[in-house]
């Protein structure tokens, strides 16, 4: 059974509320086409939130980005990890993060290193038998951790955090779906080598299967 099988029909909330989704491309050669200074925080928050006032951009999956060579945790040798699995949705330190479907937490972890998730919650979902994850990642300090607490679709679960907690990011939320944790706990890995890109694929499928308030 797909995934895809098991949430045909089901009731989906909105991981995040807005009124406008635009979607946005961070692929290598678009962010060197816009000269953004992937280093210079300023100028990136800058650039980020002057174009989302009116909306909150979205994208990511499987998307090659330029962002990761500047990290040495991205780096071995001439390897570098750069296809994204997940979807990223820019929106302020602050904004509410819901549950889309039933699920309890699984785990909880701080990945404090520059670049990585930050503040991490993992729920754990069953649908029909079926057994799936959902990775939230560059979160504030969630409010509850607590191994096995259940959240119904729609509730809170987390905000948005800031530059400061997140993994050194602008603001935004790193949303997952991962079919076998292969026993890792509260961390997954959320970018790939290339030649990883098959496998890593199809225990991370699309997003958007439970982002259905995206265009």
């Amino acid at each position: 059974m797909e995934i895809s099988d098991v949430l045909k029909g089901l009731q989906i909330a909105p991981v995040v509320k807005g009124e406008n989704f635009e979607p946005i491309d961070l692929s290598g050669p678009t962010v060197a086409k816009l000269g953004l200074d992937l280093g210079n925080r300023v100028e990136i928050e800058s650039w980020f939130y002057s174009q989302t006032k009116k909306s909150i951009r979205y994208g990511g999956y499987l998307e090659k980005r330029s962002w990761y060579g500047r990290n040495p945790d991205f780096v071995n040798g001439a390897e570098v990890r750069n296809i994204h699995l997940g979807m990223d949705l820019w929106c302020s330190a602050g904004s509410n993060i819901h549950a889309p479907i039933k699920g309890k937490i699984h785990s909880y972890q701080f990945n404090d290193a520059p670049g990585d998730y930050g503040h991490t919650l993992i729920l754990e979902h069953h649908i029909s038998g079926f057994k799936f994850y959902t990775l939230y990642g560059h979160l504030a300090a969630p409010k509850i951790t607590d191994k096995g607490h259940e959240f119904n679709p729609g509730d809170a679960i987390a905000q948005v955090g800031s530059w400061e907690e997140n993994g050194s990011w602008p603001p935004h939320l790193h949303f997952q779906i991962i079919i076998d944790m292969e026993g890792k706990v509260g961390d997954y890995p959320g970018v790939c080598h290339e030649k990883e890109k098959g496998q890593f694929a199809k225990n991370c499928p699309h997003p958007m299967l439970l982002l259905p308030m995206l265009p």
